[in-house]
């Protein structure tokens, strides 16, 4: 229990350095004079040092053990956090962010990998990941909250320590405990999984940086296509001698594998949560704290679905659950298309805690059943690619989807507006402006408003209501799709393993 106990306080460290950044925002953009461009840098960053030292981390722990993973995660955790509260300028603030980000992800890989070694039984396992999954979701709904309020009634300088001490909780609870099973191997080159982890870092990079950093965009595409060539012509020099790369894709040998992994990478392609909470703030009228406060309802049923999952999935199997789990959020994602711009506020939060609770359920179930193809000693390499595909397919789909959404809003509320005798030209820029974050008052004192029809519709939000509502419903739609064919990979995986004599 002790071990298992701290190895969720490990996965917890990187969630908590990640998420608690959000609190702290405002104060460290008011300290340092940032613009909105370096705030995305200091979101970037983080993602972009978890997803290079990925790889490497679980051949790390494969070669070295776990513990010793973990420990030297928490380490790098602590100097990043250290760097960050002692930050005098933005450079060390992103110095910072890269290192919580390596250290976050190897003691969260390392942690993974000791669970899916030391736990076999597969009621005891199923039990286990419901609790990593309402874990995860116990994290993300408080870490943003502590943040900002050690920043507001503190200082945001402090917000770091916790991560030391999360951290530091893990390393004591883990390092006292017992651990059965081999993690040792002889494996020695680095330039395999390093390779990978750059291909996945400068990859998700590009698209991120794609509309608010075309150059950085562009640099972050070829390294990840030099990175790619690398991997490709060394892997294929060491087959070629006979010798196997330390960057371990036996797993998917495994019947049923690389189906769950492309259920992993579209999972969570739309975060419908987010544009939940969009709505709340710009449709309904919440400040942000508001928001935050009445959301605390899914979050709690998303809590709830992640210990039901571990206990359903415990009498009829991970594969099993999560199948159900990605047909009951599918329907509850089209449920919001019951939404109309004078459906009351509970009807909205009731459909989100009951796709919420589906998605909690999920991440433990398909996290437990793709961890189950994997032998026990190539678990880190296994955690890899778990983290791997839950994140690549997060970062991607949340730019794809983005830019669907958000371009649907601009044209829909543009349509409206020249409907409304608005030109044309200047519907297409409050539209975007609006999209932008730019305040419905300063669009409509914006010179570019020619005559007082233009002004009159924008200041009255002529059709605003009906293109918000136009545009969750579009997410909904979308993140029905994802879970319907997240849905059919889990089937496939299923009837895989069925011809192959697993069940």
């Amino acid at each position: 229990m002790r071990l298992i106990t701290g190895c969720y306080f490990g996965i917890a460290t990187g969630l908590v350095a990640m998420a608690s950044l959000e609190g702290m925002l405002v104060s460290v953009q008011n300290e340092f004079v940032l613009s909105v461009d370096d705030l995305n840098v200091l979101v970037l960053v983080f993602a972009a040092g978890s997803l290079l030292i990925l790889f490497a981390a679980g051949a790390l722990v494969d070669r070295l053990g776990s513990r010793t993973v973990l420990t030297a995660g928490a380490a790098i955790v602590t100097v990043g956090a250290v760097t960050v509260a002692l930050a005098g300028d933005f450079g060390w603030l992103v110095a910072g962010r890269v290192a919580g980000g390596i250290g976050g992800t190897s003691m969260s890989v390392a942690c993974l990998a000791l669970i899916n070694a030391t736990v076999t039984a597969d009621r005891e396992r199923a039990y286990v990941f419901g609790v990593f999954a309402a874990v995860i979701g116990v994290v993300a709904a408080v870490s943003p909250v502590f943040g900002g309020v050690i920043a507001r009634d503190l200082t945001w300088r402090l917000v770091p320590v916790g991560w030391i001490l999360v951290a530091a909780a893990a390393v004591a609870l883990v390092g006292g405990a017992s651990l059965s099973g081999r993690e040792e191997h002889g494996r020695r080159e680095f330039v395999t999984p390093v390779s990978a982890g750059v291909v996945l870092s400068a990859t998700c990079l590009a698209a991120l940086a794609a509309k608010p950093a075309a150059p950085l965009a562009a640099v972050a595409l070829a390294v990840a296509v030099l990175a790619l060539v690398v991997l490709v012509r060394y892997a294929g020099r060491l087959r070629s001698r006979g010798v196997r790369p330390t960057l371990d894709v036996s797993l998917f040998r495994t019947p049923g594998a690389g189906w769950l992994m492309a259920a992993l990478l579209t999972v969570g392609f739309v975060n419908l949560f987010f544009y939940v909470n969009l709505f709340l703030q710009y449709r309904v009228g919440m400040t942000a704290p508001q928001a935050a406060a009445l959301l605390i309802v899914p979050q709690v049923a998303g809590i709830l679905g992640g210990l039901a999952g571990g206990w359903v999935s415990a009498r009829i199997g991970s594969q099993v659950t999560t199948a159900v789990a990605l047909g009951v959020g599918c329907v509850a994602a089209l449920g919001f298309l019951t939404l109309s711009t004078g459906s009351a506020t509970a009807q909205l939060i009731v459909l989100a805690a009951i796709f919420a609770s589906a998605g909690g359920c999920i991440v433990g179930t398909l996290t437990k059943a793709f961890l189950d193809c994997a032998d026990v000693d190539a678990s880190g390499a296994a955690a890899s690619w778990r983290q791997a595909g839950w994140s690549v397919g997060a970062t991607l789909g949340g730019v794809a989807s983005g830019a669907v959404v958000l371009g649907y809003f601009s044209a829909t509320w543009s349509a409206s507006l020249r409907d409304a005798g608005v030109p044309a030209p200047t519907a297409d820029w409050a539209a975007e402006a609006v999209r932008s974050g730019l305040p419905l008052s300063e669009v409509a004192a914006s010179p570019l408003l020619q005559g007082v029809p233009a002004r009159e519709a924008v200041q009255g939000f002529v059709g605003l209501a009906q293109a918000q509502v136009d545009t969750l419903r579009l997410v909904a739609v979308l993140a029905a799709v994802a879970y319907t064919v997240s849905l059919a990979f889990v089937l496939a995986a299923m009837w895989r393993r069925r011809l192959a004599g697993h069940g």
